[in-house]
C-alpha cells in the first residue's frame, strides 16, 4: 500500500503560511527608492523601484501542498481500485507546480498602478505617499481604489491625518488577510481537484477508465458573482486537454458558518457542526428559487482567528467569514420578473439588494386524501387535521369506544367546524368546550395514534407535498388552534391597520418544523423563540409546561432590503465550518432563531 510521504497540512495550516508570505512583499520595496519614484511622476522608474524587489517573491508558496496533492491522487486511487505510481511529488511539480503557479504580478501591478495614480493627483508628500504605498502592496486594484476612497472620505470629514492613517492602516491589514485567505483556500482546494484530475489520467493509462472518458467542470456560482466559473458550468472536455479558459481543473471558493447556526435539513434543524456528507438539505434553486431537496457533496472546518462578518436585522441575524455570499436578486431581473438569483460576497453587496426570504413551491394537486383506505375531501379534510394537530388528542374511556376529541370555545369557529365535522365523519358529538368523533375502524384509530401526544405531533410528509392551495387549508387549521391573528392599528388611527401578523406556538419540535416547512411552502417568512418550561395560571386552575414552548412568528415580507449599516465586522476565534452542496447552492440557515437563506458552494469536477 502507497501512503503520503508527508503529513498534509490543514487549510488553516496553509492559510495562516500564505498570510505571513503576503505581509513580507512590501518589506522588500526600499522606501527611499519608491519615494523617488513618486517625486519625479516616471512611471519607468517607479515600477523599476517595486518590480525588482518583488520579483521572485510574487509566487505563491505551493510546496506545501505536495501532501495534500499526494493524499487525494491516494484516495481516488482506491477508489478506482488502481495502481499508484511512485513519485507522486514530481508529478506534482512537473503538472502543476511549476506550470500553472499562481503569482501575483499582475494583479499587484495593478493595485499599485492605482495607488501611484492617487498619490499624484492629490499630489501627496512623497515620503508620506511612498510609505503607504509599500504596506499595501499584495492589494487588488479594486481594494486599493476603495481603500482610498475610504481615506479621503475620513479626511473631508475632518479626522485628523494622523488618526486617518490609523483607521486606513487596520482596514489594509484586514484587506491583506482577506486576500491571502481567498488565495490559499483556492490553492488548497485547486491541489485537491488536480489531485483527482491526475488519478483519472492514471486509471485511464492503466485502462481502470475509458479512453474516452471526460472531466466535467461542476459550479453552482452564478454569472455575476464568478462569470468565468459560470460560463464554464457543466462543459466536458477530454481529461488531457484544458477548459476554455486554459486551466485544467478548477478554483474553489470556500465560505464559512460560525458554529452556532443551523441547518435546515430534511431531518429538521441540524447545528452545522453535525453535517457529514451524503446528508440531504432543503435547498433553493439559484435560477428558478424553487425549493428543492439537495445533497452535501463536501464538508470541511478549519480554526478561524480574525473578523467574521455579523449581519443583524430584526429578522436576520447572520454571522459569517467576509467572503461569504448572499444570494440577492438585482434590480435589473426584479423588474424585468426574473427569479434567479445573483451571489456576492457580504462586503460587496449593494444598498438596497433584495435578499429573498422565502422560496417557490409548486407541490402536487390531489381532490382526494385517503388515510387508512377511506377516502376523505382534500380542503375540509386538511382543515379538519389542522385543529386536530394543534387541539385535538385520541383516547379510549374506560366504557366506550375509541374516540377524536378537539377542544373549541369560541363560538364562531364551533359553527364551522361543527359543519366540517359532519361533512367528514358520520358521528360527531358536540359538547360545551369539545367535539367528540367516535371510531370503530381500526386502522383510522391507528393512523390517529401514530400522529402522537402533544410533545410529539407532526405533520405527515406526504401532505406536505401538496400544492399551497392545499396548504393553505392545514395551516389556516393549525393557526385556528394554538396561533393567533391579530390587525394592528395606527397610533391614534383605528380604522388605518396593518397587515395581518400571525404567530403559532407548539412543544412539539416536529411540529414546529412542520410548521417551517408549511409556512415557508405559502410564502411567509419564520421568526423562531423558546420559552423555557413554566408555571401558568388560568381560569381553571394551575398549569406547569413539561417542554420549552416553541413560537414561531410569521411575517410576509419575502424579500429584505440589504444595507451596509446592517453589517459589522467583529472578532472571532474559534472553528468555522462549510460545505458543498451537489446542485443548489443556496440553503437555509437560523441563528439566534432568526432564518435566512444563504449561499454556499464550490467549484469541483465530476468524470463522465
Amino acid at each position: 500500500m502507497v501512503v503520503a510521504k508527508a503529513k498534509a497540512p490543514s487549510e488553516a495550516q496553509y492559510v495562516r503560511k500564505v498570510q505571513g508570505w503576503i505581509f513580507t512583499l512590501g518589506a522588500a520595496v526600499a522606501l527611499g527608492d519608491l519615494a523617488r519614484a513618486i517625486r519625479t511622476g516616471r512611471t519607468r522608474e517607479f515600477w523599476k523601484a517595486v518590480r525588482e524587489p518583488l520579483a521572485g517573491r510574487h509566487r505563491v508558496p505551493l510546496e506545501e501542498l505536495v501532501p495534500v496533492f499526494e493524499e487525494g491522487f491516494l484516495r481516488e486511487a482506491r477508489a478506482l481500485r488502481m495502481g499508484v505510481p511512485e513519485n507522486l511529488a514530481s508529478l506534482w511539480l512537473r503538472r502543476y507546480g511549476l506550470a500553472q503557479a499562481r503569482d501575483l504580478s499582475e494583479t499587484t501591478a495593478r493595485g499599485l498602478r492605482a495607488l501611484l495614480a492617487e498619490a499624484i493627483k492629490w499630489g501627496e508628500h512623497p515620503e508620506e505617499a511612498a510609505r503607504r504605498i509599500r504596506d499595501l502592496v499584495g492589494l487588488t486594484e479594486r481594494q486599493a481604489r476603495a481603500l482610498m476612497a475610504r481615506r479621503r472620505a475620513l479626511l473631508e470629514e475632518g479626522l485628523p491625518p494622523r488618526k486617518v492613517e490609523e483607521i486606513v492602516s487596520r482596514q489594509a491589514r484586514r484587506m491583506l488577510r482577506r486576500r491571502a485567505e481567498t488565495i490559499a483556500r483556492t490553492e488548497f482546494i485547486a491541489a485537491q481537484n488536480h489531485s483527482r484530475l491526475e488519478a483519472w489520467r492514471e486509471a485511464q493509462r492503466q485502462g481502470v477508465i475509458r479512453r474516452d472518458a471526460m472531466k466535467c467542470w461542476v459550479t453552482a456560482l452564478d454569472e455575476k458573482t464568478c462569470p468565468i466559473c459560470s460560463a464554464l458550468h457543466n462543459e466536458c472536455q477530454p481529461l488531457d486537454r484544458p477548459f476554455s479558459i486554459g486551466v485544467m481543473a478548477p478554483p474553489a471558493h470556500p465560505r464559512c458558518f460560525t458554529p452556532d447556526h443551523e441547518v435546515w435539513t430534511v431531518r429538521g434543524w441540524r447545528p452545522v457542526a453535525s453535517l457529514q456528507e451524503g446528508d440531504v438539505l432543503w435547498a433553493m434553486d439559484p435560477e428558478t428559487r424553487e425549493l428543492r431537496q439537495d445533497r452535501i457533496k463536501f464538508v470541511w472546518r478549519l480554526p478561524w482567528n480574525g473578523e467574521v462578518a455579523h449581519f443583524r436585522t430584526r429578522t436576520i441575524d447572520l454571522l459569517v467569514t467576509p467572503d461569504h455570499n448572499l444570494a440577492f436578486v438585482s434590480d435589473w431581473k426584479f423588474k424585468r420578473g426574473s427569479r434567479s438569483l445573483v451571489r456576492k460576497p457580504i462586503a460587496d453587496l449593494g444598498t438596497g439588494s433584495r435578499i429573498p426570504r422565502v422560496p417557490v413551491w409548486k407541490g402536487r394537486h390531489v381532490d382526494e386524501i385517503t388515510v387508512a383506505g377511506r377516502s376523505f375531501p382534500a380542503k375540509p379534510f386538511l382543515r379538519f387535521l389542522g385543529w386536530y394537530l394543534s387541539e385535538g388528542s385520541i383516547a379510549k374511556p374506560p366504557r366506550g369506544r375509541w374516540q377524536v376529541k378537539i377542544s373549541q370555545e369560541k363560538e364562531d369557529l364551533r359553527e364551522r367546524m361543527e359543519s366540517l365535522l359532519r361533512l367528514l365523519f358520520d358521528e360527531v358529538w358536540a359538547g360545551r368546550q369539545a367535539f367528540f368523533i367516535p371510531l370503530n375502524d381500526e386502522a383510522l384509530i391507528a393512523w390517529f395514534r401514530k400522529l402522537g401526544h402533544a410533545e410529539e405531533k407532526f405533520i405527515p410528509r406526504e401532505l406536505l407535498e401538496l400544492e399551497p392551495e392545499l396548504l393553505r387549508e392545514l395551516f389556516e387549521g393549525l393557526v385556528d388552534g394554538d396561533g393567533s391573528r391579530t390587525r394592528p392599528a395606527w397610533k391614534g388611527h383605528s380604522e388605518w391597520r396593518f397587515r395581518e401578523y400571525m404567530t403559532f406556538a407548539t412543544s412539539s419540535p416536529k411540529l414546529a418544523v412542520g410548521m417551517f416547512e408549511l409556512a415557508q411552502k405559502l410564502g411567509y417568512r419564520v421568526t423562531f423563540a423558546v420559552t423555557p418550561p413554566r408555571t401558568s395560571r388560568f381560569w381553571n386552575g394551575v398549569y406547569t409546561s413539561k417542554r420549552p414552548l416553541i413560537r414561531l412568528y410569521f411575517g410576509r415580507n419575502q424579500f429584505s432590503y440589504f444595507w451596509p449599516s446592517q453589517v459589522s465586522y467583529v472578532p472571532y476565534k474559534g472553528e468555522v465550518f462549510g460545505f458543498e452542496m451537489e446542485r443548489c447552492p443556496v440553503v437555509c440557515v437560523r441563528r439566534n432563531g432568526k432564518t435566512l437563506w444563504v449561499s454556499n458552494c464550490r467549484c469541483s469536477m465530476n468524470l463522465v
